[in-house]
């Protein structure tokens, strides 16, 4: 069954007329994965042999034997592809399981631009231990244990207590606090 696509140079699609399915309301939904080590999108719908063949045309779109589902980088561009693709095709996209994720040079601008020393504590400490802000708020002096370097966090989700190790950068900036 053809369905009037050829490949373009730039890996993006040109429909040789406009091809718009009207014989079905396909959604796809894009979930956060791990694969491979690497931080990826499951890209999940109900089967129909049109959705799939369109999926499987896209030149970053690979098929998972492990978790049985097809999937791609999580990237803006490979996102914009399928976008681009689907939208010319009728499909809807929902994206909205997605999240933005901060690269490592984007947290260091954010906590190199702090300005007194009670922030340029506090907001490593909530980023390098995963801590809650409701979490962080709690924290009282006798719950770091710098020697053990171990954070007790008490009354945390579900009202239970947990220990977080600590990083030597962050008892760094605590003794220095």
């Amino acid at each position: 069954m053809s369905l009037g696509i050829e490949r373009a140079p730039n890996c993006f699609f040109k429909a040789k007329k406009p091809y718009v399915c009207r014989t079905f309301n396909a959604t796809i939904t894009l979930h956060p994965l791990e694969h491979w080590g690497k931080s990826q999108v499951r890209l999940a719908f109900s089967f129909d042999g049109v959705v799939k063949e369109h999926v499987k045309q896209l030149s970053t779109v690979r098929w998972s034997q492990t978790h049985r589902c097809f999937y791609m980088p999580h990237s803006s561009e490979p996102t914009g592809e399928l976008m681009a693709h689907c939208k010319t095709a009728g499909i809807r996209v929902d994206a909205t399981f997605l999240s933005e994720v901060l690269i490592k040079d984007e947290v260091g601008k954010l906590l190199g631009g702090l300005g007194n020393l009670k922030c340029r504590t506090l907001l490593p400490l909530v980023y390098a231990c995963g801590l809650r802000i409701g979490e962080a708020l709690t924290l009282r002096p006798a719950d770091l244990r710098l020697a053990e370097r171990l954070l007790y966090v008490r009354a945390a989700k579900g009202r239970k207590d947990r220990r977080v190790p600590l990083a030597g950068k962050i008892v760094e900036l605590l003794d220095q606090y």
